[in-house]
């Protein structure tokens, strides 16, 4: 039960977001809600970029994240042992063979006269009622333990390139709005010195764009830094720098997921429960093999017997040896035990594993729910300030609007276009981690 706390340890690892969530009512409700604001959703993200050529995605880069665990294999090894273990458990005797040989001779120094005795046996042990089948079913448990991890460590691994995927496409949107910012601030920036040079504006106005160009350059340099750490966190994690597209997670997909399951269902389908109800099974399955082995294993063989006494003839005898170890307490009591705590252990892993995982659905879910209020609401926002922009930028080439204002404006404008890309980021990402959660790679 060395594992034993290995399915509460991940079930932090596999959340990404944290905050207070609320119960839902089933993970169809929220596909079907996702699925109706998929065309706000798809109006935000046909704006943030276009899709490269080779553009990895995130299906593909959770793939090689994993083809490359090292964790991956070793459980791979766990598994085929347990697997051998189980096949070797059904031969027809628990151990291998014993050989004996004895040898005695009480002839005086210098004398002939005594006995000489060669004696030889061979002996097998034999299983005990229902011990053979107890011993298969332990280790086609222990088989199930390690089928388990594995998937469970494979979910990890997607809640961690899924993480860095968010990352790294928040960091990529935030480079190209300020390099759009940057573009059109060197614009004004030009336009504001034609118009100081004619003296149609001030110097100071002037200097105010000067500086928010300065300033967009400086977060610009910032941003390129966090984007690059961001690469080389994928890049760690999947062996290449690509930042994997998203534009393929949406409410159809989680919809074909877990079509009506309800929360309850879809936690039980979570593998980190799974985990931990495969450990409760492989500690009853030693609880059984314990209580079937009352005793130690009896032995049963043939024996040979040579001997000659002096001035007379070999004699050889033939026989069949029994050995049965008889049970006790001091052996039995503290076997049993063990196993009665590693089961009481592994059920109250389970429940707080339990626990745990319906309050990640419930933040997973409260969390889809606000990102698509959050993208609704930006997207309604971004659109009155593109109106505003528009019209104060009329009114400051004509002289209309102060440029400050003007800056003003673009810098709100900035912020609400920033909210509501990454609104569709996160939109995407949460219902990438309920597919997650559901055991499904998306």
């Amino acid at each position: 039960m060395h594992r034993l706390s290995s399915a509460r340890s991940h079930v932090d690892d596999a959340r990404i977001g944290d905050g207070r969530g609320r119960r839902g009512t089933g993970v169809l409700v929220v596909a079907r809600t996702a699925w109706r604001s998929l065309g706000v959703a798809a109006f935000v993200w046909g704006g943030v970029m276009a899709r490269p050529a080779m553009a990895v995605s995130l299906h593909q880069a959770i793939r090689d994240a994993w083809a490359q665990d090292p964790l991956r294999q070793s459980l791979m090894v766990d598994r085929q042992a347990a697997d051998n273990n189980a096949d070797a458990a059904r031969s027809w005797f628990p151990g291998g063979p014993i050989l004996s040989g004895q040898y005695y001779d009480d002839h005086a120094l210098g004398s002939n006269q005594g006995y000489t005795t060669y004696q030889t046996g061979v002996a097998v042990p034999l299983w005990l009622p229902g011990q053979r089948s107890a011993t298969i079913r332990q280790e086609q448990a222990g088989g199930g333990v390690a089928t388990a991890h594995l998937a469970m460590e494979r979910m990890v691994m997607a809640v961690r390139v899924l993480r860095a995927a968010l990352g790294g496409a928040t960091a990529r949107l935030n480079v190209q709005s300020l390099q759009d910012e940057r573009r059109a601030l060197v614009e004004i920036e030009s336009s504001a010195r034609h118009l100081m040079d004619a003296g149609e504006i001030s110097s100071s106005d002037h200097a105010a764009v000067a500086s928010d160009l300065e300033a967009v350059e400086g977060r610009l340099t910032e941003a390129r830094e966090r984007l690059a750490d961001e690469r080389a966190g994928l890049e760690e994690l999947t062996g290449q720098s690509d930042i994997p597209e998203l534009d393929e997670v949406d409410g159809h997909a989680l919809a074909a997921v877990r079509g009506g399951a309800t929360v309850e269902q879809a936690v039980d389908h979570d593998p980190r429960l799974r985990f931990a109800h495969a450990q409760v099974v492989a500690a009853r399955a030693s609880d059984d093999l314990a209580r079937r082995s009352f005793m130690p294993n009896p032995e049963v063989g043939v024996d040979a017997i040579h001997e000659k006494q002096y001035g007379s003839p070999w004699n050889t005898r033939v026989g069949v040896q029994l050995t049965v170890p008889l049970p006790s307490e001091a052996r039995n009591v503290p076997m049993r035990m063990k196993a009665v705590r590693e089961i009481a252990a592994a059920e109250r892993e389970e429940r707080q594993t339990r626990r745990a995982v319906r309050a990640d659905y419930s933040r997973a879910l409260a969390r889809l729910a606000a990102s698509l209020d959050i993208l609704r609401h930006a997207s309604g926002r971004d659109r009155v300030l593109a109106r505003r922009i528009e019209d104060l930028r009329k009114g400051w080439v004509t002289g209309e609007t102060p440029v400050i204002e003007y800056l003003r404006a673009r810098q709100a404008g900035l912020e609400a276009r920033l909210q509501q890309q990454t609104a569709s980021v996160e939109w995407r990402g949460a219902i990438a981690q309920m597919m997650i959660m559901a055991g499904e790679t998306p």
